[in-house]
């Protein structure tokens, strides 16, 4: 998906695996969900990404691998001056094995750095 401007996630749900190509995503009490619901995968964005108050960063773990945002630019995690950072949620996928004690996943990246932190994490 290519945008010839930045993208504004006003509420709603962001998932799949693939590359989004915008200058700016920013998601507002919204969901980003790499992979889509209940399957491991990685949604990559070419551009700076900022996750703001309400939103969430939903991934799929399983023994030996999980979901990951990868993002060519920044990564802001939102501080707000009250507090609404974004969240991350965990879930296993149906059927697939539980993730072993002391396995490790990178969730996100990005190559121009993360600022800030989550603020809950499920």
């Amino acid at each position: 998906l290519r945008s010839g401007g930045d993208m504004l996630f006003l509420t709603g749900l962001l998932s799949g695996s693939g590359t989004i190509t915008a200058p700016y995503l920013t998601a507002v009490n919204s969901i980003i969900a790499p992979g889509g619901g209940d399957r491991i995968g990685t949604l990559t964005v070419n551009g700076d990404v900022i996750m703001a108050s309400g939103s969430s960063l939903f991934i799929d773990a399983q023994r030996g691998g999980a979901d990951r945002l990868t993002v060519n630019g920044l990564l802001t995690l939102s501080q707000g001056d009250s507090g609404g950072r974004p969240s991350v949620v965990f879930n296993k996928p149906t059927g697939g094995p539980a993730p072993r004690h002391g396995e490790t996943y990178t969730i996100a990246s990005a190559t121009g750095g993360v600022t800030g932190t989550f603020g809950t994490v499920y």
